[in-house]
């Protein structure tokens, strides 16, 4: 008898939407199925990135993924596999770093390891996102997407259980722009850490400038399309003030 088919589900050199992992995952529900296990649990006994790189914000193909890379790209990977119901359970490798900085085998870990003097055992910014995630989708149900061309900006609405609605959205892009028509004139916006701050509007249309890590929307939205941005950066537009400086912005 077979009663769960385990998977490690690796691959840290591409983000979770180009690195084949979901499609993979269904073709072994398929096969699966093919051999009279339909419904059989898929859980992957481990999964994560490793974090070795010198350089926090590294997330270039071909080397790890540093530490906002790591959590940017395990919480994506999380919420990608609950809309799509790849996996059933999902077990995080690892808790805690192990003790050679250069060795990517041993810096998976969602802490730092025991080495740490000052802090042993700290969070890495990974722990603390998977947290919040986990903590927004609780008794969430989804029910559509939005997907702006070859998965550059990503939205998915889901309803929660005797919540307000929740929208997870973000962009593979280093920056991207995306307005969403929600139909409502109040909205708690949520970093991918869990801080909060009220946005409003007069037509229930929101603009957001995404780069990888999440922004999550709550509210009782009434609509869930995308509407034309009427905002416009430059990212190479950068101003220096001190309190008094003036600026005028067209």
């Amino acid at each position: 008898n077979l009663d769960v088919v385990s998977v490690h589900p690796y691959n840290w050199r591409f983000s979770p939407e180009f690195n084949g992992n979901i499609e993979r995952l269904k073709k072994l529900k398929q096969l699966c199925e093919q051999y009279g296990k339909p419904n059989i649990d898929i859980w992957a006994t481990e999964t994560g990135f490793p974090t070795a790189s010198n350089n926090p914000n590294i997330r270039v193909p071909g080397n790890d993924t540093g530490v906002l890379g790591q959590a940017e790209w395990m919480v994506r990977t999380f919420i990608m596999n609950y809309v799509e119901k790849t996996m059933d359970k999902m077990f995080i490798y690892t808790m805690h770093d192990g003790v050679d900085r250069s060795n990517s085998e041993a810096r998976f870990g969602i802490t730092v390891g025991c080495e740490n003097q000052y802090e042993p055992y700290a969070a890495k910014p990974a722990l603390v996102a998977v947290s919040n995630a986990s903590r927004l989708l609780d008794k969430a149900e989804f029910k559509e997407k939005i997907e702006v061309g070859n998965r550059e900006e990503l939205a998915y609405l889901f309803k929660r259980e005797g919540k307000e609605d929740m929208i997870a959205l973000w962009s593979t892009k280093e920056k991207a722009q995306l307005a969403l028509d929600l139909g409502v004139s109040e909205i708690t916006v949520c970093d991918m850490y869990g801080n909060e701050s009220k946005r409003y509007s007069e037509n229930g249309v929101y603009e957001f400038v995404l780069d990888g890590q999440q922004t999550y929307l709550t509210g009782n939205f009434k609509n869930f399309k995308k509407a034309d941005s009427g905002l416009s950066y430059d990212t190479g537009l950068v101003y220096n003030a001190v309190p008094g400086d003036t600026y005028d912005f067209e």
